[in-house]
């Protein structure tokens, strides 16, 4: 999808309320033997930064290589599909309207 620094987010407040809208949540770690991904329930911490809890099965958390490597949690929102004809001025193409935060650090 193309982003556009226009619509970036960089409120922690809103990164954290979308959290709380959207348990579910990606995993992606960058492992000694390659790229891990798992799905897992997320929780949003108060506080500064945003700081995001979630659970793992051991055996995942060890795959996943927890604290020695770089990871990021994707976690996705609302999206929806624009058809061209909602705008009043034309030519206008179809998009894909949407919500997603990628929160990077070490797990």
């Amino acid at each position: 999808m193309l982003e556009q620094k226009i619509f970036e987010i960089s409120s922690t407040a809103v990164i954290r309320d979308l959290v709380a809208r959207h348990l579910w949540a990606t995993l992606v770690s960058d492992t000694s033997a390659g790229l891990r991904v798992s799905h897992l329930p997320v929780l949003a911490e108060d506080g500064e930064p945003v700081v995001v809890v979630g659970h793992l099965a051991r055996p995942d958390g060890l795959a996943h290589e927890l604290g020695a490597c770089e990871t990021v949690l994707i976690v996705q929102g609302p999206h929806g599909y624009l058809s061209p004809t909602r705008y009043e001025e034309m030519p206008h193409l179809p998009t894909w309207n949407f919500v997603t935060a990628h929160l990077y650090g070490r797990a």
